[in-house]
């Protein structure tokens, strides 16, 4: 018999790969938001809703990239937003969903006249 998994154990182990950890009130909020409107939090993986679960890792990186980085005293929350930004978009192609945020990984030009 193949091991059985839950849910959210993929949720972890699928954003902790990108240095996402999730609280359990975020894993909590995604199940509600996403994942149990067709399938309980605690059920178990399986090829109905890997899709589904999917798609809500998406999303959550998706809050992720649209949040400010978080910098006070010398508690800081950051993420590679360059590699993050890159599985984002290819998952978006990959799930055949549409891009509604663009992510440019050009250098931005910042007029810098000011301090001269």
């Amino acid at each position: 018999m193949a091991t059985e998994y839950k849910v959210s154990d993929y949720l972890n182990s699928k954003l902790i790969r990108l240095g996402i950890e999730l609280s359990d009130v975020e894993i909590a909020v995604l199940n509600i938001k996403y994942i149990i409107p067709i399938t309980a939090p605690d059920s178990v993986l399986d090829q109905n809703n890997i899709a589904l679960v999917d798609k809500a890792c998406l999303y959550q990186v998706r809050d992720l990239l649209l949040a400010p980085e978080i910098v006070e005293g010398g508690y800081s929350i950051k993420y590679d937003k360059e590699s993050v930004t890159k599985w984002y978009n290819s998952e978006v192609h990959r799930l055949g969903l549409s891009n509604n945020i663009e992510f440019s990984l050009a250098p931005k030009i910042r007029d810098a006249s000011n301090y001269w």
